[in-house]
């Protein structure tokens, strides 16, 4: 079977170890800190998170995975079933289902999930209670609680009112909690950045940040994926690795996928070379190639020429003189509106003045056949 896992969060048996990380997560929330990390998708945070939770958190955590929140309601009802899943568990659930009977909340078992029936019941001295409820002093030797929000930027998707009304409850809710701990991630750093050190937000300089990127050292994560190549046979030549760094900017995820078309363009004892890496690569664009031609159909003629041109001059000064030369226009103000469309889409993202593709594969493939 392909050994090769990527888009989705992974368990301990396909995890690669990230010491230094962990270490850091564990050290600071320890120590009484809540944090926030934020990193591009599929740099690994979640399985980070949630790794540190298996092995050095056991049982005293639960993780909520906000993304695609819609509505205040909706973020705390999301919260109680994470929590009562967690207390299902637990030898205490009986409890917690008497303890949310006194809050007038409802809830539906569906098979191993949970469902609130009630939502519009939910308010914030709901929540105050079941973190005050979780509070308590833990056994000695034992870790403090902790509760993992990921994707918690989504939240500022919610209407203006809405949005900082909900995150003003939540940071009241949380503030006076003296033995639980609260670590936040999210993809989109701007929006975390704008969360967590805005002057204008409730959780300004609420909680210490901790950017995550690629695996370090990468000759770690270059074992790691040789041996998952050995697994099947296949030796590599140890000369792909630059070159799949190259093409992948050491995003974890995005190597393991190119990892995986490689496996799957090749034979079982064959060496995996640059070749082999071409190959697997024809292979993730086959793949996409829809999703990348309804791109480039949705672009206008500009947003085209911007994109493209990103992938092959890249992205650090796309409204320079020198740049515009290049795709041979010169609105350096409708090349920023074009650099903005590509965001709203999620084609590109924005880290410090440098835009760079979200997807790796999309500007290979601008670069091969634009």
């Amino acid at each position: 079977m392909n050994p090769f896992i990527f888009g989705r969060v992974v368990d301990t048996r396909h995890y690669c170890d990230r010491n230094s990380l962990e270490d850091s997560i564990e050290g600071r929330l320890m120590s009484g800190q809540h944090m926030y990390l934020s990193g591009p998708r599929r740099v690994g945070k979640t399985s980070a998170i949630e790794h540190v939770r298996a092995t050095r958190f056991k049982k005293n955590s639960f993780r909520v995975d906000l993304m695609a929140v819609k509505t205040p309601a909706e973020a705390a009802t999301w919260f109680i079933e994470a929590w009562l899943n967690f207390e299902k568990k637990s030898r205490s659930f009986s409890r917690a289902i008497d303890f949310l009977s006194a809050l007038n909340i409802d809830f539906t078992l569906l098979g191993q999930r949970i469902k609130i029936d009630t939502p519009g019941k939910i308010d914030q001295l709901s929540l105050e209670k079941i973190l005050t409820r979780l509070d308590t002093k833990p056994k000695k030797g034992s870790p403090p609680f902790l509760i993992f929000f990921d994707e918690f930027q989504a939240l500022l998707d919610l209407n203006q009112r809405d949005r900082y009304d909900f995150l003003g409850q939540l940071r009241k809710s949380i503030q006076h909690l003296k033995h639980v701990r609260i670590i936040y991630a999210g993809s989109v750093r701007h929006a975390m950045h704008e969360i967590f050190q805005h002057p204008d937000s409730p959780f300004y300089n609420s909680a210490d940040h901790l950017e995550v990127g690629p695996i370090d050292p990468p000759e770690r994560f270059r074992s790691f994926l040789t041996r998952k190549f050995k697994k099947g046979g296949r030796s590599v030549v140890k000369e792909i690795w630059e070159l799949i760094e190259t093409i992948t900017h050491r995003n974890p995820s995005d190597m393991q996928r190119l990892c995986s078309a490689i496996w799957e363009t090749t034979d079982a004892d064959a060496i995996i070379d640059a070749e082999s890496v071409e190959q697997g690569l024809e292979r993730v664009f086959d793949h996409q190639i829809g999703a990348n031609q309804t791109i480039l159909e949705d672009c206008t003629a500009l947003q085209k020429r911007v994109l493209i041109g990103i992938a092959y001059h890249g992205g650090e000064s796309p409204t320079s003189r020198r740049f515009l030369l290049k795709i041979n226009h010169t609105s350096s103000s409708a090349v920023i509106k074009a650099l903005e469309a590509h965001i709203k889409r999620g084609t590109l993202r924005k880290e410090g003045r440098a835009y760079h593709f979200n997807n790796p594969f999309l500007r290979e493939w601008l670069v091969r056949y634009h």
